[in-house]
Parts: structure tokens; C-alpha cells; sequence
């Protein structure tokens, strides 16, 4: 079987191909997890959904990371092991389980945000969306 991080310096790259912050950051993601015990010296089927809560914990408890960002971790995680479930046709994979976060901040744009989306929308191939987007602004 092979080694997880053998796998992910391999496939990184067709597994998060959307962008380069994109890939950068979830990538980023799986070296912590790999750091973390003795997760990098493991085979792909070695992994347990233990590793995978206790870096977690280890996430919160040590390093003070909310449970939002830990499901941002757990989402490179998730995403990682589908692509190996699906290429290596893998048994099993653990089972990765996202924290419910109730998101407290209320998010207002900007004047030239909206102009921003107004300009966007106005040119977009389905014409309702602007009109959608000026209900949703007005009515909330």
C-alpha cells in the first residue's frame, strides 16, 4: 500500500486543481496533519478516524483553532482521502465527521461591493440575477 505522503507529493496537485491559493492552502493543511504524530511514516490504509479526531483535538487544544478553521482541516482531509478512495480503489477510508458552527458575524458589503456584484450581474448571462440580487439588498 502506499505511503500517504509519497501519495500526496504525487497527486497534490489533481487533487486540489481549482487554484493556486487553493491548492497552496489545502496542501498546507495535509503537512500539518502529516506532522502530527507519526501520520507521515503511514500507509494510506493505516489511517484511522482516531488520527483523524485526535489531531483535531490537538488542533483546538494546542494551537487554538476554532472549530470553523478545524473543518477547513477536515475538508483537505475529506478531500484527500476521496481522491485516494477513488484512484487506489481503497476499501475504506475514514469516515470524517464536520463540526456544526454557528456563524455569529453579520457580513454587510461594501458601496462598491455591491456596485462590484451590480456591474458583474448587469452583464451575466441569466438576466434575473440582478434583479434577484437588487430584491435580496432592498429586503434582506
Amino acid at each position: 500500500m502506499t505511503n500517504i505522503t509519497n501519495f500526496l507529493n504525487k497527486h497534490a496537485a489533481y487533487i486540489w486543481d481549482t487554484t493556486d491559493l487553493h491548492h497552496k492552502e489545502s496542501t498546507a493543511k495535509l503537512k500539518v496533519f502529516l506532522d502530527f504524530g507519526d501520520n507521515a511514516d503511514k500507509r494510506l490504509d493505516e489511517i484511522s478516524g482516531a488520527d483523524i479526531l485526535d489531531f483535531c483535538r490537538w488542533l483546538k487544544e494546542t494551537r487554538g483553532i476554532s472549530d470553523n478553521t478545524i473543518n477547513h482541516y477536515r475538508s483537505a482531509l475529506s478531500k484527500f482521502f476521496n481522491y485516494a478512495k477513488d484512484y487506489l480503489d481503497l476499501p475504506k477510508i475514514p469516515n470524517i465527521k464536520f463540526v456544526k458552527v454557528k456563524n455569529q458575524r453579520v457580513r454587510f458589503y461594501s458601496r462598491s461591493e455591491v456596485k462590484q456584484i451590480r456591474e458583474y450581474l448587469a452583464g451575466h448571462k441569466h438576466a434575473w440575477l440582478l434583479p434577484m440580487f437588487n430584491i435580496g439588498m432592498n429586503t434582506g
